[in-house]
């Protein structure tokens, strides 16, 4: 029923637990076991894939009043024995997505306020990336709203990086809120923030060889590269073009080896390698030569 409590039978388990000695109470008894499972999953995700990043997306308000101000009609810590304050805290988390789904001039859960405090929390400085509610935007909610949450995000944490509860708005323009989110926010592709602390000490750059880029009147011009020996794993490239006064940024997956560079010839062109643990290697500047016919006239 909704609004209800409901009873876990996890009676049998606890006094088991406490036959053979322990002593804390069911609700922290509750909460270890969850905590030992999160940093579980943390330990085996590193040792199987070290590159792959885990978190873990709480519910927006830690405890009822905290921050100060805010209320809630669930207590996560008390009611699902969910101490996500202490994931991050203890490192357990690559990151945290809590989710931050009221506008900011909500009374009882202000996003800004939330916000704030959740930075404050992330001691040991992983990803902070908060859900907004995309899904939301409608009669009372408009869609410069996300803007702005997006914006708040920006400049309090100095780091891009929300995630949208959930596509199909913005995948279907939903009040147009697709189109202003990508024409104010979106222009360009994004890197997913590197993540230092999960990269092995002494790991190398990733080698590669870029060929020069030629082509014969009237065909396309390719840019080819070649993958050099190393055990560093490969993510993906980055490439960039300068066309007029502007730079176009074009995300490649890890298997490219060419990229056509379409009719309208950029000025300059640089490629750079990017490390499953987000790391942007050095720009590699490419050399543009003239089609056969204008080298010879």
């Amino acid at each position: 029923m909704k609004g209800r409590k409901l009873l876990f039978p996890d009676e049998r388990t606890y006094e088991a637990y406490r036959a053979g000695g322990g002593s804390l109470s069911k609700g922290d008894w509750r909460r270890d076991n969850v905590n030992r499972m999160v940093r579980g999953l943390h330990e085996m995700i590193r040792q199987e894939k070290p590159w792959v990043k885990f978190g873990v997306s709480p519910f927006g308000i830690w405890r009822p009043g905290v921050p100060e101000g805010t209320m809630a009609y669930v207590d996560a810590y008390d009611h699902l024995y969910a101490d996500s304050r202490k994931w991050m805290q203890e490192g357990w988390l690559d990151y945290c997505a809590p989710q931050l789904y009221w506008s900011r001039d909500s009374k009882e859960q202000p996003y800004e306020p939330l916000l704030n405090w959740w930075v404050e929390q992330n001691t040991r400085q992983r990803h902070l990336w908060p859900g907004i509610a995309v899904d939301r935007v409608g009669a009372r909610r408009r869609p410069d709203e996300m803007v702005a949450q997006i914006m708040l995000s920006r400049i309090r944490q100095q780091t891009a990086g929300n995630i949208h509860w959930n596509m199909k708005p913005l995948l279907r323009d939903q009040l147009g809120v697709g189109t202003l989110i990508r024409r104010k926010l979106y222009e360009e592709p994004a890197l997913v923030p590197e993540s230092p602390w999960m990269r092995p000490a002494g790991l190398g750059e990733i080698q590669f060889k870029v060929l020069p880029v030629t082509s014969e009147p009237g065909a396309a011009r390719v840019l080819r590269w070649e993958l050099g020996e190393g055990v560093t794993p490969l993510q993906g490239w980055v490439l960039r073009q300068k066309r007029g006064e502007a730079w176009l940024t074009t995300l490649l997956p890890r298997e490219s080896r060419s990229f056509e560079l379409g009719a309208e010839h950029a000025s300059e062109l640089s490629l750079a390698a990017v490390d499953r643990y987000g790391r942007l290697g050095p720009e590699q500047a490419v050399m543009i030569q003239k089609p056969s016919a204008e080298l010879s006239r």
